[in-house]
């Protein structure tokens, strides 16, 4: 059983497609600009809807290298209020310095499972199962979807079966958004 999800911000609740002048696989019509911190933040129309679901039967924890910054910016974009940060070990200068400290934070706060959503690029290691934690990877198209396809925003068929609740929404398919 899910519990917890370790939440990260770009590449999953911005979409970072239209940095690159793609409106796919979220029509520009379904995206609203955010101007915060000094960045453009890109929502899907979706997202609040998707990240209350997760917020309604998971304990959300914020991942990101926005970290406490997200509380103030990214939260009241998608109706969330102040969560739980992960923070990097001072002495991590790392890349990968959020794969040690959901490893930690998952030592620290147990739970019954988790999802960690993050635009990986890659598969987490059996640490991360041996752990509880499913990654999400927002960058590689759904079970389902052609696997060609480029990702980076999170959808509802990214979280199919978890065994959550998760919201479905009228969008054309993702073929015919390209």
């Amino acid at each position: 059983m899910i519990s917890r999800t370790y939440l990260d911000v770009d590449g999953v609740i911005n979409s970072l497609n239209p940095l690159g002048g793609h409106y796919w696989p979220v029509p520009r019509s379904e995206l609203t600009r955010h101007r915060c911190n000094g960045f453009d933040i890109h929502v899907p129309d979706h997202m609040t809807a998707l990240i209350g679901a997760l917020d309604a039967q998971t304990e959300i924890v914020w991942c990101t290298t926005w970290e406490d910054s997200a509380n103030t910016w990214i939260g009241p974009l998608v109706d969330l209020d102040r969560r739980r940060v992960i923070h990097p070990d001072p002495t991590d200068e790392t890349f990968s310095w959020k794969e040690a400290s959901v490893l930690a934070d998952m030592t620290t706060n147990p739970c019954t499972g988790a999802i960690w959503i993050e635009d990986f690029g890659y598969a987490l290691d059996q640490r991360f199962a041996d752990a509880g934690v499913i990654g999400i990877d927002t960058t590689c198209a759904p079970d389902g979807e052609n696997p060609a396809l480029q990702l980076n925003v999170l959808l509802p068929a990214h979280l199919d079966g978890l065994g959550l609740e998760i919201p479905r929404f009228d969008h054309q398919e993702l073929e015919e958004c390209a």
